[in-house]
């Protein structure tokens, strides 16, 4: 890991301790956060076997699509539908 990268990651652990998350009803997504200004997008999966993270940051996310976690019936096909191989993001410890 570079030195970028852990910088990186100790900026994302600090921002988390103080973004709002939202629990959703979901048997996939956990919770979800946003932070406005610079569209960091939250997702919290309920943890499974096998994963190594649960926690991810999505980056440039409109603030419509985080909306969107509140009234799609499903969240995780949201999620897959919305957000997946759509934003950059990285997982956080």
């Amino acid at each position: 890991m570079g030195t970028n990268t852990v910088a990186v990651s100790r900026v994302l652990q600090e921002e988390v301790r103080t973004v709002r998350m939202v629990r959703v009803e979901s048997s996939n997504v956990e919770e979800v956060g946003y932070v406005d200004g610079i569209g960091r997008l939250w997702v919290r999966f309920h943890w499974k076997p096998g994963a190594k993270f649960t926690l991810y940051a999505f980056d440039h996310v409109p603030r419509s699509v985080y909306e969107g976690f509140f009234t799609a019936p499903s969240k995780g096909v949201y999620f897959h539908r919305a957000v997946k191989d759509r934003y950059q993001f990285r997982p956080v410890l």
